[in-house]
């Protein structure tokens, strides 16, 4: 028999204090996301934002949800983002997810979004003919080197012939010979910020107040003081009982004002996790995109980044003219999805979102 039982933001506390984490077999969050999903500034003490299905004493599956708002025709909603599933493997095809998803729908009256999931959740939320999209970005992953890593968040290969082949593959890779001459304009300087000030709070309010979610800079400090990473040059030993990236060997947050002849003409927040390089937001004049890039592209260079993986169509668009300093390039989609129930509420609103809408800014 499957119960399902519920966590509130309040409750999260007892996973931050609890010495014996470590001990557990299975952990349903780390530490560094249960610390977030209660500081989260669009949260409250009673939201339930963690859901777990137990086979008697044994935990077998759960799934936790991000609280956010959603600006419906310029009224705020309080509305959730699907955030990390997991099914125990003996467990899977016995409806787990679906009970577990229909717990959320009652608490959070259908208002729930999605993105950024796994393909084996999208099959869960097709099979329920209870989500749509409501939007769509393509995007792109610029390869830097080969990697066949089995997480891209840690260094772990399934097997001693993918490590080898990777290492061959980049043993005579010829993109790092032309990077290397990639240099800014003279006229060009950065500045950088742990913390975002007024002027650089304005710029990301302004890229961000069309969207759906319209956060402020509140949230943006709350993103940058409490991201679901931590990281661990030797390894956590908590990190492999819970199934979603918590501790990169590497991962950092830069917060840059870009000025052109001591002019400022955009900022950028770009986020490096051990092999991989995102832009969660960014503010620009269309003019500015090549100068950006660039910056983005040396970025990822000088942090030894496997890849960057951006949504921005300008930025996007920009790469794709250095293609020579790229090992290859992929497409990708990334869907936005509603319950029928809110994606009918939301249809005369703006749907809009920047690349670390959602959770995206945090994984």
């Amino acid at each position: 028999m499957i119960t399902v039982s519920r966590l509130t933001v309040k409750e999260l506390a007892i996973f931050v204090n609890d010495t014996s984490l470590a001990d557990r077999n299975i952990l349903p969050i780390s530490r560094q996301r249960a610390m977030s999903f209660m500081a989260n500034p669009r949260a409250v003490s009673s939201d339930v934002v963690m859901y777990l299905a137990y086979s008697f004493d044994e935990l077998v599956g759960y799934r936790t949800v991000l609280p956010d708002i959603a600006y419906v025709e310029g009224v705020p909603l309080k509305v959730a983002w699907l955030s990390g599933s997991w099914v125990h493997p003996n467990y899977r095809r016995k409806g787990i997810a679906s009970e577990l998803l229909n717990a959320i729908y009652a608490d959070w009256d259908q208002r729930i979004l999605s993105s950024n999931f796994a393909p084996y959740a999208k099959k869960v939320y097709d099979k329920t003919h209870n989500f749509t999209t409501i939007s769509e970005s393509i995007g792109a992953r610029f390869y830097l080197k080969s990697t066949f890593l089995k997480s891209y968040n840690y260094c772990k290969h399934e097997n001693s012939f993918k490590f080898g082949l990777e290492k061959t593959i980049n043993l005579f890779n010829p993109t790092p010979i032309f990077r290397s001459f990639l240099k800014l304009p003279k006229n060009v300087e950065l500045e950088y910020y742990t913390r975002p000030d007024d002027e650089l709070s304005t710029l990301f309010e302004e890229t961000t107040n069309l969207t759906l979610t319209g956060r402020s800079r509140i949230e943006w400090n709350w993103i940058l003081r409490f991201p679901w990473m931590q990281p661990a040059p030797l390894g956590d030993r908590v990190a492999p009982k819970y199934f979603f990236a918590s501790a990169p060997q590497s991962f950092n947050q830069y917060i840059i004002k870009v000025y052109r002849n001591k002019e400022l003409i955009g900022m950028l927040h770009i986020q490096h996790s051990h092999t991989r390089l995102t832009v969660p937001y960014c503010y620009f004049e269309p003019e500015n995109a090549k100068v950006m890039a660039q910056i983005v592209l040396l970025h990822a260079r000088n942090l030894n980044a496997t890849f960057i993986a951006l949504y921005n169509p300008l930025l996007i668009n920009e790469l794709y003219l250095y293609r020579r300093f790229f090992l290859w390039i992929t497409k990708r989609k990334r869907e936005y999805l509603s319950t029928n129930k809110l994606a009918e509420r939301l249809k005369n609103s703006v749907i809009r979102f920047n690349d670390g809408d959602g959770d995206c800014a945090f994984i």
